[in-house]
């Protein structure tokens, strides 16, 4: 592993792990909420998060 990835990695995964709990993201992330948006903006959404839990998940297992 280079240097340069582990310097990557611990600048990528809190910032995208906070993007799962910050409350100014909470309109477009809690289910409560999301429910309220039209359809396919709220698949938008969940695909957005999935995406992001998902590129955290494969940036840890390098």
């Amino acid at each position: 592993m280079k240097s340069n990835d582990k310097t990557i990695r611990s600048i990528l995964i809190p910032k995208l792990s906070n993007w799962l709990v910050d409350n100014d993201l909470a309109g477009v992330r809690n289910p409560a909420e999301l429910n309220k948006l039209p359809i396919d903006e709220k698949k938008e959404w969940l695909a957005l998060w999935d995406e992001v839990s998902t590129l955290i998940k494969r940036i840890e297992e390098k």
